[in-house]
């Protein structure tokens, strides 16, 4: 089965900050590989947290062959610690998407 898995590159200007308890870090999200039905999951330690508060995706851009000059929605399920890209419609994306070079900003708050 082929799987999706991600890079997270932190902002190096305003890529980690301390508001109270909470860490906020700011950065780009690579996503490699092909979309499954198990989304694209994700974890506190891809973003050096221990626990995710709150996450945070913008539009995704793809600059993978699929997805030249494509625009995915990304949306953060915290029950299932994943994210879920849709299309213009608001459609999931279909099993086997080619989401090899999608890239996306993303925000998370945790501890």
């Amino acid at each position: 089965m082929a799987s999706v898995s991600i890079a997270f590159s932190e902002d190096l200007n305003s890529g980690r900050q301390r508001i109270g308890r909470v860490h906020e870090v700011i950065g780009e999200v690579t996503i490699t590989g092909t979309y499954v039905s198990t989304k694209v999951p994700i974890t506190a330690a891809d973003f050096g947290l221990g626990s995710i508060e709150s996450l945070q995706p913008d539009i995704v851009y793809g600059e993978g062959v699929t997805g030249t000059g494509t625009y995915l929605g990304a949306y953060y399920d915290e029950t299932n610690d994943y994210i879920e890209l849709v299309d213009n419609d608001g459609a999931e994306v279909a099993a086997d998407y080619d989401c090899d070079g999608f890239i996306f900003p993303i925000t998370v708050r945790g501890r």
